[in-house]
């Protein structure tokens, strides 16, 4: 594949960018680097490869739940800059 002033034209419209001639001229060979060492993929021998969609096995790293007391509402509320008996205030966000 080549990086063509059309193409890296096409890019910088899609990503609202606006390059100088130096960096088109960079960009296209980087871009060009990269495409040329991911297309060597094809080279390998994937046969007898399962298909995964994703590289490491499916293991679940997060903890069990359990149930634990929480903490008190008045150690709660006590740092509070506004509040009332139950709850903590904020400003309105929302019109």
């Amino acid at each position: 594949m080549q990086f063509d002033d059309k193409l890296i034209m096409h890019l910088e419209e899609l990503s609202c960018l606006t390059l100088l001639s130096e960096e088109k001229n960079r960009l296209a060979g980087d871009l060009q680097q990269i495409f040329d060492r991911v297309s060597r993929i094809r080279e390998l021998d994937t046969d007898g490869v399962p298909e995964c969609s994703r590289p490491l096995l499916n293991v679940n790293i997060f903890r069990e739940d359990e149930c634990r007391p929480s903490l008190g509402r008045e150690l709660i509320l006590k740092n509070a800059p506004y509040k009332t008996d139950e709850m903590i205030m904020a400003p309105k966000t929302v019109e």
